[in-house]
Protein backbone atom coordinates (compact mmCIF):
# COMPACT_ATOMS: atom_id res chain seq x y z
CA UNK A 1 0.00 0.00 0.00
CA UNK A 2 3.05 2.49 1.12
CA UNK A 3 5.05 1.81 -2.03
CA UNK A 4 2.27 2.03 -4.35
CA UNK A 5 1.34 5.64 -2.91
CA UNK A 6 4.88 6.29 -3.49
CA UNK A 7 5.10 5.36 -6.22
CA UNK A 8 1.96 7.12 -7.76
CA UNK A 9 3.21 10.35 -5.58
CA UNK A 10 6.81 10.16 -7.73
CA UNK A 11 4.79 10.25 -10.84
CA UNK A 12 2.74 12.71 -10.46
CA UNK A 13 5.91 14.70 -8.85
CA UNK A 14 7.75 14.02 -12.23
CA UNK A 15 4.71 15.41 -14.76
CA UNK A 16 4.75 18.73 -12.78
CA UNK A 17 8.22 18.76 -13.17
CA UNK A 18 8.11 18.12 -16.60
CA UNK A 19 5.52 20.91 -16.92
CA UNK A 20 7.35 23.51 -15.36
CA UNK A 21 9.94 23.37 -18.10
CA UNK A 22 12.55 20.66 -16.65
CA UNK A 23 15.00 18.80 -18.69
CA UNK A 24 15.24 14.87 -18.09
CA UNK A 25 18.83 16.01 -16.82
CA UNK A 26 17.76 18.37 -14.24
CA UNK A 27 14.92 15.52 -13.36
CA UNK A 28 17.53 13.34 -12.39
CA UNK A 29 19.63 15.84 -10.49
CA UNK A 30 16.50 15.81 -8.39
CA UNK A 31 15.93 12.71 -7.45
CA UNK A 32 19.90 12.54 -6.58
CA UNK A 33 19.81 15.60 -4.25
CA UNK A 34 16.36 13.45 -2.76
CA UNK A 35 17.91 10.03 -2.41
CA UNK A 36 21.40 11.84 -1.13
CA UNK A 37 18.73 13.72 1.34
CA UNK A 38 17.45 10.27 2.74
CA UNK A 39 20.42 8.56 2.72
CA UNK A 40 21.38 10.68 4.96
CA UNK A 41 18.84 10.53 7.63
CA UNK A 42 19.14 6.83 7.11
CA UNK A 43 22.88 6.82 7.83
CA UNK A 44 22.52 8.91 11.03
CA UNK A 45 21.02 6.16 13.14
CA UNK A 46 23.22 3.33 11.47
CA UNK A 47 26.34 4.90 12.48
CA UNK A 48 24.93 5.46 16.06
CA UNK A 49 23.83 1.65 16.56
CA UNK A 50 26.99 0.49 15.33
CA UNK A 51 29.37 2.77 17.29
CA UNK A 52 27.24 2.46 20.93
CA UNK A 53 25.95 -1.00 19.62
CA UNK A 54 28.05 -3.54 17.59
CA UNK A 55 31.16 -1.41 18.73
CA UNK A 56 31.13 -2.17 22.33
CA UNK A 57 29.86 -5.59 22.08
CA UNK A 58 33.40 -6.19 19.69
CA UNK A 59 35.17 -4.37 22.71
CA UNK A 60 33.23 -6.36 25.38
CA UNK A 61 34.26 -10.14 23.53
CA UNK A 62 37.93 -8.68 23.70
CA UNK A 63 38.09 -7.74 27.25
CA UNK A 64 36.23 -11.00 28.18
CA UNK A 65 39.77 -12.29 27.47
CA UNK A 66 41.51 -10.22 30.09
CA UNK A 67 41.03 -10.34 34.12
CA UNK A 68 41.98 -7.70 36.79
CA UNK A 69 40.18 -5.22 38.49
CA UNK A 70 39.21 -1.24 37.71
CA UNK A 71 41.98 0.47 38.98
CA UNK A 72 43.11 3.52 37.75
CA UNK A 73 46.50 2.43 36.54
CA UNK A 74 44.99 -0.62 35.05
CA UNK A 75 47.94 -2.79 35.86
CA UNK A 76 46.32 -5.64 37.35
CA UNK A 77 44.85 -6.23 34.08
CA UNK A 78 46.50 -9.66 32.19
CA UNK A 79 45.55 -11.48 29.04
CA UNK A 80 44.02 -15.08 30.23
CA UNK A 81 42.54 -16.48 27.20
CA UNK A 82 39.47 -18.61 27.47
CA UNK A 83 40.09 -18.68 31.51
CA UNK A 84 37.06 -16.05 32.17
CA UNK A 85 34.79 -18.40 30.15
CA UNK A 86 35.62 -21.00 31.87
CA UNK A 87 34.74 -19.67 35.33
CA UNK A 88 31.48 -18.58 33.89
CA UNK A 89 29.91 -21.69 33.66
CA UNK A 90 32.01 -23.48 36.96
CA UNK A 91 30.68 -19.83 38.69
CA UNK A 92 28.61 -21.51 41.67
CA UNK A 93 26.69 -17.73 41.75
CA UNK A 94 25.48 -18.45 37.89
CA UNK A 95 23.03 -21.41 38.70
CA UNK A 96 21.17 -19.04 41.47
CA UNK A 97 21.32 -16.34 39.16
CA UNK A 98 19.97 -17.82 36.06
CA UNK A 99 17.46 -19.01 38.24
CA UNK A 100 16.08 -16.15 39.72
CA UNK A 101 16.42 -14.25 36.11
CA UNK A 102 13.92 -16.74 34.61
CA UNK A 103 11.87 -16.71 37.74
CA UNK A 104 11.62 -12.98 37.25
CA UNK A 105 11.18 -13.01 33.72
CA UNK A 106 8.37 -15.61 33.60
CA UNK A 107 6.20 -14.51 36.50
CA UNK A 108 6.42 -10.64 35.41
CA UNK A 109 5.82 -11.44 31.55
CA UNK A 110 2.56 -13.54 32.29
CA UNK A 111 1.24 -11.10 34.53
CA UNK A 112 2.21 -8.08 32.42
CA UNK A 113 0.87 -9.26 29.58
CA UNK A 114 -2.14 -11.40 30.68
CA UNK A 115 -3.28 -8.39 33.77
CA UNK A 116 -2.85 -6.01 30.85
CA UNK A 117 -5.13 -7.75 28.24
CA UNK A 118 -7.26 -8.32 30.71
CA UNK A 119 -8.00 -4.42 31.61
CA UNK A 120 -7.53 -3.60 28.34
CA UNK A 121 -9.99 -5.10 26.98
CA UNK A 122 -12.74 -4.50 30.02
CA UNK A 123 -12.02 -0.95 29.35
CA UNK A 124 -12.69 -1.32 25.09
CA UNK A 125 -15.35 -3.80 25.57
CA UNK A 126 -17.08 -3.13 28.67
CA UNK A 127 -18.53 0.16 27.48
CA UNK A 128 -17.05 2.15 30.47
CA UNK A 129 -17.29 5.26 30.60
CA UNK A 130 -14.38 7.88 30.81
CA UNK A 131 -12.22 4.93 29.85
CA UNK A 132 -9.09 7.98 29.13
CA UNK A 133 -9.42 8.89 32.84
CA UNK A 134 -9.11 4.90 33.84
CA UNK A 135 -5.91 4.85 31.26
CA UNK A 136 -4.54 8.15 32.39
CA UNK A 137 -5.22 6.00 36.58
CA UNK A 138 -3.33 3.10 34.90
CA UNK A 139 -0.27 4.33 33.88
CA UNK A 140 1.10 6.15 36.12
CA UNK A 141 3.21 3.34 37.36
CA UNK A 142 4.56 3.45 34.34
CA UNK A 143 6.12 7.25 34.54
CA UNK A 144 7.36 6.18 37.52
CA UNK A 145 11.06 5.02 37.24
CA UNK A 146 12.07 1.25 38.23
CA UNK A 147 13.94 2.57 40.21
CA UNK A 148 11.81 4.87 42.12
CA UNK A 149 9.40 2.16 42.55
CA UNK A 150 11.58 -0.40 44.00
CA UNK A 151 12.28 1.96 46.59
CA UNK A 152 8.74 2.81 47.23
CA UNK A 153 8.20 -0.76 47.92
CA UNK A 154 11.01 -1.51 50.31
CA UNK A 155 9.85 1.73 52.13
CA UNK A 156 6.42 0.69 52.78
CA UNK A 157 6.77 -3.12 53.56
CA UNK A 158 10.69 -2.57 55.59
CA UNK A 159 10.65 -2.88 59.27
CA UNK A 160 10.10 1.49 59.32
CA UNK A 161 7.47 1.35 56.68
CA UNK A 162 4.05 1.30 56.09
CA UNK A 163 3.52 -2.37 58.04
CA UNK A 164 6.56 -3.13 59.71
CA UNK A 165 7.06 -6.37 58.07
CA UNK A 166 10.65 -6.15 57.44
CA UNK A 167 10.09 -8.32 54.83
CA UNK A 168 13.25 -6.93 52.04
CA UNK A 169 16.21 -8.50 54.34
CA UNK A 170 14.25 -11.60 54.63
CA UNK A 171 16.23 -13.79 52.12
CA UNK A 172 13.09 -16.30 50.74
CA UNK A 173 10.84 -13.05 50.20
CA UNK A 174 13.09 -10.30 48.71
CA UNK A 175 12.65 -11.97 44.88
CA UNK A 176 8.95 -12.10 45.31
CA UNK A 177 8.92 -8.84 46.46
CA UNK A 178 11.13 -7.28 43.63
CA UNK A 179 8.86 -9.33 41.19
CA UNK A 180 5.51 -7.46 42.51
CA UNK A 181 6.98 -4.04 42.42
CA UNK A 182 7.92 -4.65 38.75
CA UNK A 183 4.40 -6.17 37.94
CA UNK A 184 3.05 -2.86 39.53
CA UNK A 185 4.92 -0.99 36.73
CA UNK A 186 4.66 -2.96 34.10
CA UNK A 187 1.01 -3.79 33.59
CA UNK A 188 0.25 -0.34 32.33
CA UNK A 189 3.36 -0.16 29.49
CA UNK A 190 1.39 -3.24 28.13
CA UNK A 191 -2.07 -1.38 28.79
CA UNK A 192 -1.13 1.64 25.88
CA UNK A 193 0.49 -1.02 23.68
CA UNK A 194 -3.30 -3.39 23.33
CA UNK A 195 -4.77 0.14 23.78
CA UNK A 196 -3.73 1.14 20.41
CA UNK A 197 -4.14 -2.05 18.84
CA UNK A 198 -7.65 -2.11 20.13
CA UNK A 199 -8.42 0.78 17.55
CA UNK A 200 -7.95 -1.87 14.56
CA UNK A 201 -10.29 -3.88 15.71
CA UNK A 202 -13.59 -2.99 14.02
CA UNK A 203 -16.86 -2.96 16.02
CA UNK A 204 -18.46 -4.83 13.45
CA UNK A 205 -17.21 -7.99 14.07
CA UNK A 206 -18.38 -7.89 17.84
CA UNK A 207 -21.19 -6.94 16.51
CA UNK A 208 -22.08 -9.93 13.76
CA UNK A 209 -20.58 -12.05 16.70
CA UNK A 210 -23.32 -11.24 18.98
CA UNK A 211 -25.87 -11.95 16.05
CA UNK A 212 -24.49 -15.13 15.52
CA UNK A 213 -25.01 -15.93 20.17
CA UNK A 214 -21.71 -15.84 20.57
CA UNK A 215 -20.62 -14.67 24.28
CA UNK A 216 -18.31 -12.21 25.65
CA UNK A 217 -15.67 -15.45 26.20
CA UNK A 218 -16.08 -16.79 22.95
CA UNK A 219 -15.82 -13.16 20.83
CA UNK A 220 -12.65 -12.21 23.39
CA UNK A 221 -11.22 -15.89 21.95
CA UNK A 222 -12.16 -15.60 18.51
CA UNK A 223 -11.67 -12.03 17.77
CA UNK A 224 -9.55 -10.41 20.02
CA UNK A 225 -6.89 -12.43 20.54
CA UNK A 226 -6.34 -13.40 17.08
CA UNK A 227 -6.54 -10.00 15.79
CA UNK A 228 -3.69 -8.73 18.58
CA UNK A 229 -1.40 -11.75 17.17
CA UNK A 230 0.95 -9.19 16.04
CA UNK A 231 0.84 -7.31 19.48
CA UNK A 232 1.23 -9.86 21.86
CA UNK A 233 4.35 -11.48 20.13
CA UNK A 234 6.09 -7.89 20.27
CA UNK A 235 4.82 -7.41 23.70
CA UNK A 236 5.91 -11.02 24.39
CA UNK A 237 9.43 -10.28 23.49
CA UNK A 238 10.27 -7.14 24.79
CA UNK A 239 8.99 -8.19 28.04
CA UNK A 240 11.17 -11.20 28.17
CA UNK A 241 14.25 -9.17 26.89
CA UNK A 242 13.50 -6.68 29.77
CA UNK A 243 12.59 -9.27 32.46
CA UNK A 244 15.91 -11.48 31.12
CA UNK A 245 18.42 -7.88 31.43
CA UNK A 246 16.69 -7.07 34.79
CA UNK A 247 19.31 -5.16 36.82
CA UNK A 248 18.20 -1.99 38.62
CA UNK A 249 15.46 -3.36 40.93
CA UNK A 250 17.68 -6.01 42.30
CA UNK A 251 20.56 -3.51 42.72
CA UNK A 252 18.51 -1.29 45.18
CA UNK A 253 17.40 -4.56 46.51
CA UNK A 254 20.53 -5.78 47.47
CA UNK A 255 21.55 -1.82 48.65
CA UNK A 256 18.76 -1.54 51.06
CA UNK A 257 18.40 -5.07 52.21
CA UNK A 258 21.73 -6.09 52.19
CA UNK A 259 21.53 -9.18 50.59
CA UNK A 260 22.78 -9.14 47.05
CA UNK A 261 22.98 -12.69 46.94
CA UNK A 262 19.19 -13.29 47.46
CA UNK A 263 17.58 -11.33 45.03
CA UNK A 264 20.65 -11.85 42.48
CA UNK A 265 19.99 -11.95 38.65
CA UNK A 266 22.21 -12.64 36.06
CA UNK A 267 22.94 -9.11 35.27
CA UNK A 268 23.64 -8.13 38.83
CA UNK A 269 26.08 -10.96 38.78
CA UNK A 270 27.89 -9.61 35.97
CA UNK A 271 27.85 -6.33 37.61
CA UNK A 272 28.75 -7.65 40.91
CA UNK A 273 32.20 -8.96 38.73
CA UNK A 274 33.06 -5.76 37.61
CA UNK A 275 31.99 -3.41 40.57
CA UNK A 276 31.00 -4.65 44.26
CA UNK A 277 27.87 -5.03 45.61
CA UNK A 278 26.55 -4.71 49.17
CA UNK A 279 25.89 -8.79 50.26
CA UNK A 280 26.96 -10.16 47.16
CA UNK A 281 30.81 -10.72 48.93
CA UNK A 282 32.52 -11.40 44.81
CA UNK A 283 35.90 -10.02 44.01
CA UNK A 284 36.21 -8.29 41.19
CA UNK A 285 37.02 -9.24 37.59
CA UNK A 286 35.58 -7.04 34.51
CA UNK A 287 36.85 -9.50 32.07
CA UNK A 288 34.56 -12.49 34.03
CA UNK A 289 32.24 -10.33 34.44
CA UNK A 290 31.52 -8.83 30.85
CA UNK A 291 31.93 -12.37 29.89
CA UNK A 292 28.63 -12.90 32.07
CA UNK A 293 27.02 -10.39 31.04
CA UNK A 294 27.99 -11.29 26.80
CA UNK A 295 26.67 -14.58 27.53
CA UNK A 296 23.50 -13.11 28.89
CA UNK A 297 23.44 -11.32 25.84
CA UNK A 298 23.87 -14.33 23.58
CA UNK A 299 20.76 -15.65 25.87
CA UNK A 300 18.61 -13.32 25.24
CA UNK A 301 19.04 -13.02 21.33
CA UNK A 302 18.50 -16.55 21.19
CA UNK A 303 15.28 -16.44 23.40
CA UNK A 304 13.30 -13.71 20.75
CA UNK A 305 14.72 -15.76 17.93
CA UNK A 306 12.78 -18.84 19.15
CA UNK A 307 9.80 -16.86 20.22
CA UNK A 308 10.03 -15.10 16.74
CA UNK A 309 9.70 -18.74 14.84
CA UNK A 310 6.86 -19.59 16.95
CA UNK A 311 4.99 -16.63 17.12
CA UNK A 312 6.44 -14.66 13.90
CA UNK A 313 5.58 -10.87 14.29
CA UNK A 314 5.26 -10.03 10.91
CA UNK A 315 2.22 -11.55 9.59
CA UNK A 316 0.98 -10.98 5.71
Amino acid sequence: MLSDRKLIRNALKERVLIAEGATNSQIRRIKRKEALTASVFVATPIVIISIYVFLAFILAIILSFFSGNLDPSMKSIHYVGFGNWTKVFKDPMLGKAVKNTFLFASVTTAFNIVGALIITSILNLGKIKNKNFFLTIYFFPQVTSSIAAAIIFTKIIGKDGLFHLDLIKNPSDAMWIMIVSSIWGGISGGMITFNTAFSGIGNSQYEAAKVDGASAWQSFISITVPSLGPILAYTLITSVIGGMGVFDQAYVMALIGGNGRSVMTWSLLGFARIIPVKGAGMIPNVGLGVATLTFLGITIFGLTKIINIFKPIDRK
